[in-house]
């Protein structure tokens, strides 16, 4: 268990917090996708697609409100706007570009991967904004 520590913080433990997040959520998304596709929910049109990722980001959400929000104790309140935005964008995209490459080998990497690129994106729009909040309150 140590080891797995070990290289969960090697490779994980340099991300912003949103980044973390949004991979966590890729990979629960992933994971549902995978357990649909074995049950042959394959093929998916674009409409099917939109709507199973907001449904499994919504799922992911409430997971990410459990984990993170109650059991890390960052407060659900404090989280709860910032991990839906995250969880639906990265529910949506995981599910449609999962359906378009069609790998099921790879639906759980691929969402931890859009993931923590989602996240990241998130984490630097709100710096940006918080800082010319800042700036524009100093002037």
């Amino acid at each position: 268990m140590r080891t797995l520590q070990l290289i969960a913080r090697a490779l994980f433990g340099r991300l912003s917090i949103c980044a973390q997040t949004g991979g966590l959520i890729g990979v629960i998304v992933g994971f549902f996708l995978l357990l649909g596709q074995q049950l042959g929910l394959v093929n998916l049109s674009l409409n099917e697609a939109l709507m199973l990722g907001l449904v499994l980001g919504l799922i992911a959400w409430l997971m990410i409100l459990l984990l993170v929000g109650i059991w890390l104790r960052y407060g659900v309140g404090n989280v709860a706007l910032s991990t839906l935005l995250n969880a639906v964008l990265t529910g949506i995209l995981v599910v449609v570009v999962a359906n378009q490459v069609n790998l099921l080998v790879l639906t759980v990497l691929l969402g931890l991967l859009i993931g923590i690129i989602v996240g990241t994106i998130l984490c630097r729009l709100c710096d940006r904004s918080v800082k010319n909040i800042a700036s524009y309150e100093r002037g």
